[in-house]
């Protein structure tokens, strides 16, 4: 069987046109990724900045004080919470309270923070090398027994808590608890 050189010219653009239809998908499925990863930090972005200005306002961390003295707890609260802070609170009172809120508030920033940027690590967004080095921050973050609780309070994403409980095990694992 021979082929004429109008056959070849046809099979090559025919062979072309599908290369480049097949480039053309592939730019489309990175660029909603991309845009699924801008959404997704957006998201986050709005949550972030009502937590920056929580942070800063010493009206709010008065009121939430107030509220901690007639015996309202976080949701973050738990016995290792306790543990860690109720020397301060004995010794220190309002400041210590206001220092504990802070601290909670702080750990829902970085919760927020990192579990964004593990979305976009999810995305294919990011680099593994990157990846590993923001994994080891959330691992000592989270051996931190404010933010610990915090973290499964702040970030409902699965795949996150997912990540967040295999760290603790690591955590536990190699301290032997």
């Amino acid at each position: 069987m021979k082929l004429e050189t109008r056959q070849i010219v046809e099979l090559i653009s025919v062979i072309a046109v599908v290369a480049s239809l097949l480039f053309v998908g592939m730019q489309l499925m990175l660029d909603r990724q991309v845009a699924i990863g801008e959404q997704y930090h957006n998201r986050s972005e709005s949550s972030l900045e009502t937590a920056r200005i929580q942070f800063s306002n010493e009206a709010y961390i008065d009121q939430l004080v107030r509220r901690f003295k007639r015996g309202h707890r976080p949701a973050a609260w738990n016995p290792e919470v306790e543990a860690a802070w109720s020397g301060r609170f004995s010794e220190e009172g309002d400041l210590a309270i206001a220092d504990f809120y802070r601290d909670l508030i702080d750990a829902r920033i970085i919760s927020h923070q990192l579990d964004n940027i593990h979305r976009q690590y999810e995305l294919g967004l990011m680099d593994e090398e990157y990846w590993q080095g923001i994994r080891n921050l959330l691992k000592i973050h989270l051996a931190d027994p404010t933010k610990k609780a915090s973290f499964p309070v702040w970030v409902v994403r699965p795949s996150f808590n997912r990540l967040t409980d295999e760290l603790l095990e690591e955590i536990a694992s190699e301290s032997g608890t």
